[in-house]
């Protein structure tokens, strides 16, 4: 699964990191050529551009996604269409 997340600060990537330590998955957060452990706040932290990033979740069943989407929405990480529109 690849979502599309918004950083920008230090507390975005604390609970980005946060949430991905709670996942039984190896979580990869990508940035064009990039590829950190969005496990590790210094990985997050050493991406060239900070201001978005995409996930890479290998889940095994829907329930999962669901969850893992549902932690990011209410943190406000989830990048939208909307904000492309603007």
């Amino acid at each position: 699964m690849k979502i599309k997340v918004i950083l920008g600060t230090m507390q975005n990537a604390s609970k980005l990191v946060s949430i991905a330590g709670s996942i039984a998955y190896d979580v990869d957060l990508c940035y064009g050529r990039y590829i950190v452990d969005a496990k590790s706040m210094l990985g997050v932290l050493s991406l060239p551009d900070f201001a978005y990033g995409e996930l890479q979740i290998p889940v095994e069943t829907e329930a999962e996604k669901r969850q893992i989407l549902e932690k990011l929405a209410e943190a406000g990480l989830l990048y939208e269409k909307k904000q492309e529109e603007k």
